[in-house]
């Protein structure tokens, strides 16, 4: 396959850490340098070619995020990209989109940065709370049930207990929901 397929001029190439025979470019994208060169329908075998042989597929999962498979692992592409241009992620650190859209891997985009600052950035980016109270996948509440809940356990006679099989979950549900360790967002 010829290279000019698999690159445009202003995209700089990286070797990806730890992962022989891939590299990531600063626009986000993966191609390997592994050769299929034979098997028989119990397995294959590759070799480290001279040039790129193809760009990788790759899939968006779960709340956009761009991900390719590099030898039965899948990994999510804008930390491949600040893996290999910028370095390890350090401690306490996470991947940070700078326009708020996980789909946009460009190097120019991403950041290693703190929680704290990842959370004004979704805050300013109006991208906070796509995925809190209801909205949550595995919500088994709502918030009209939580204000109910809160509002059962100020007027008393309930116990925690009593309450969280009510509503089909465990006493410490309900203790972070009365003591708004989980639900913050909802009032009263």
């Amino acid at each position: 396959m010829a290279e000019h397929n698999l690159t445009t001029p202003d995209e700089i190439w990286k070797d990806i850490p730890d992962h022989p025979g891939y590299q990531v470019s600063g626009h986000g994208r993966v191609r390997s340098f592994l050769k299929r060169v034979g098997g028989d329908g119990r397995g294959c075998f590759f070799v480290l070619a001279a040039t790129p042989q193809k760009i990788l597929k790759s899939i968006i999962k779960k709340h956009g995020y761009i991900h390719v498979n590099l030898r039965g692992r899948w990994f999510m592409v804008h930390r491949l990209v600040l893996w290999a241009f910028v370095g390890p992620c350090p401690p306490g650190f996470e991947a940070c989109h700078g326009d708020g859209r996980p789909a946009n891997n460009f190097l120019e985009n991403l950041r290693w940065d703190t929680p704290k600052s990842n959370g004004r950035d979704m805050v300013k980016h109006g991208t906070a709370g796509r995925c809190k109270g209801e909205k949550h996948g595995l919500a088994k509440l709502t918030s009209d049930e939580v204000k109910h809940i809160r509002a059962m356990h100020s007027a008393g006679g309930w116990t925690q207990r009593e309450i969280g099989k009510l509503y089909g979950v465990g006493q410490i549900t309900i203790w972070s929901i009365i003591h708004r360790k989980t639900w913050k967002h909802v009032n009263p």
